[in-house]
């Protein structure tokens, strides 16, 4: 499943959702999910889910994910 198909599955498309980049091992993203269906990391793949319940912010749905490596053009 991506990134997209999660959101869309979310019957509150204002729910907070953080991603979390494997490769960059960075928060790249957090805010309402219908803003995450935007993104240009939309189509990646969620490799596995979470729930941020310890931290000062409300609880979010953690999506982790591996962007892919930046390909220079010639």
């Amino acid at each position: 499943m991506n990134v997209y198909d999660f959101c869309y599955l979310l019957s509150d498309d204002a729910e907070e959702v953080a991603v979390w980049d494997y490769r960059t091992e960075a928060e790249i993203f957090c805010g309402p999910a219908r803003d995450l269906m935007l993104e240009d990391f939309r189509e990646c793949e969620v490799l596995g889910i979470d729930i941020d319940k310890f931290s000062e912010r409300p609880a979010v749905i953690i999506l982790n994910i591996e962007t892919e490596e930046e390909v220079d053009e010639w």
